[in-house]
């Protein structure tokens, strides 16, 4: 199982921007969902070792292991320490203090597909996807009257689905880039289906790339 993770490179994937991503799509492309699901599971085992771990040289030792602020962060450096693959692991079990100084980024955990994420490249996922998101961005206007700068946003939203719906994925996902779009399209006032659309527009761009 380590040799699987290894294969996914996150030592080379973690210094890119979002490598998690290409991560993914190449979990995806050359592992079957039976084993992602047996990697994912392999994981979370060696997680709550390393977790129980940590915790026990720390209380031992009086001492606090890696530059860590909080429970996801915690989590963060755990998963990054796995997707270094086994001799980092054991090095850390060996000796926790060792994460000291140690960089590591977010997350190791986001590269590990689940069943959904396969269906995701399938076509009539999208267009269920559209569809839905239609729906929603119709009852938000019917229900939460929004301002006139959401409305813009929100014509934005519905065009790119109409567009996906009528199967031009490619001319939907034009311009939409993960640093920009990404965050208007779900903090604008008004959205009560929170990053829903911009995920779903954001999947469709990856599954472009996934077929292209």
């Amino acid at each position: 199982m380590w040799k699987d993770i290894e294969e996914i490179n996150w030592a080379g994937r973690s210094i890119q921007y979002r490598g998690y991503t290409e991560g993914k799509m190449y979990m995806l492309e050359n592992f079957t969902k039976t084993r992602c699901n047996t990697i994912r599971d392999f994981v979370s085992e060696r997680f709550d070792d390393l977790y129980d771990c940590i915790q026990t040289f720390e209380h031992v030792n009086d001492t606090h292991c890696g530059d860590y602020g909080g429970d996801d962060s915690f989590g963060d450096m755990i998963h990054h320490v796995i997707g270094l693959g086994e001799a980092k692991f054991e090095e850390i079990m060996e000796d926790p203090s060792k994460l000291n100084g140690m960089d590591y980024t977010e997350s190791f955990s986001y590269c590990l597909p689940y069943d959904d994420d396969f269906e995701m490249l399938n076509a009539e996922c999208h267009l269920d996807r559209a569809r839905k998101s239609i729906v929603e961005l119709a009852r938000i206007v019917a229900e939460n009257k929004p301002s006139g700068d959401d409305v813009r946003i929100i014509k934005e939203i519905m065009d790119r689905f109409l567009i996906m719906l009528a199967g031009d994925f490619k001319e939907a996902c034009k311009d939409f880039e993960f640093s920009d779009n990404y965050s208007s399209y779900y903090k604008f006032e008004s959205n009560d289906c929170n990053a829903m659309f911009a995920n779903y527009i954001n999947d469709c761009k990856t599954y472009l790339n996934f077929i292209s």
